[in-house]
C-alpha cells in the first residue's frame, strides 16, 4: 500500500501510544473526528465546513461536490491561521522539532496557545489532517534555491548553487 492509495479502513484514530513520523511511508495513525473539529475551530474554519459530511464518510473527499470546497477552504485557513515560526530554535537551549502525530496536534491545536511551527511541522500537520479526512496525499521534500533569494544580489552571487541535501 502506497501513501497515495492508502485506504481509510486500515486507519485507526490516535491512541496514547507511540506515534509515527510523517514521511515514514506508513500512515496508520490519523486524527479522530473530535480532533478534526478542534482543528477546524483552531483555524477558524467557516461553520459551513466544520460539519462537512466528509468527517463521517471519507469517500466524499474525492467528490467535486464536497471534496473541492473543503480542500480549498482548508488550504486557505491553514495558511492564514497557523503561523510560520521558529521560536523553538531561538528560545530553547536544546531545540527539537517533533514530528510525531500527537506532538504536532498538541503544539498547534491542543496547547491552546496559538502556536504554529516551521514548514516541516506545518506541512506534516496539514498532510495528516488531509489523510484523516480521506484525501490522498503524497509528501515530498523541497529546498529554497539560493539564486531566487533577494540577498543573492547583495552578496556577490556567482551563479546557481546546489550542494545536495
Amino acid at each position: 500500500m502506497t501513501p497515495a492509495t492508502c485506504c481509510r479502513s486500515s486507519h485507526q484514530p490516535l491512541s496514547e501510544g507511540p506515534s509515527e513520523v510523517p514521511g515514514s511511508r506508513t500512515f496508520s495513525e490519523i486524527y479522530s473526528p473530535e480532533q478534526l473539529r478542534k482543528y477546524f475551530k483552531r483555524i477558524s474554519l467557516d461553520e459551513i465546513y466544520r460539519w462537512s459530511p466528509i468527517i463521517n464518510d471519507p469517500s466524499l473527499a474525492r467528490t467535486h461536490e464536497y471534496g473541492m470546497p473543503l480542500l480549498t477552504a482548508l488550504v486557505r485557513y491553514h495558511q492564514a491561521e497557523l503561523p510560520f515560526e521558529n521560536l523553538n530554535i531561538h528560545c530553547y537551549p536544546n531545540p527539537m522539532t517533533r514530528l510525531s502525530v500527537q506532538d504536532l496536534y498538541n503544539t498547534m491545536v491542543g496547547s491552546g496557545r496559538g502556536r504554529g511551527g516551521p514548514c516541516t511541522m506545518l506541512n506534516s500537520m496539514f498532510s495528516i489532517m488531509l489523510r484523516s479526512l480521506g484525501f490522498e496525499v503524497i509528501d515530498t521534500a523541497a529546498r529554497v534555491n539560493q539564486a531566487c533569494q533577494a540577498i543573492a544580489s547583495t552578496n556577490k552571487y556567482q551563479g546557481p548553487r546546489y550542494n545536495g541535501w
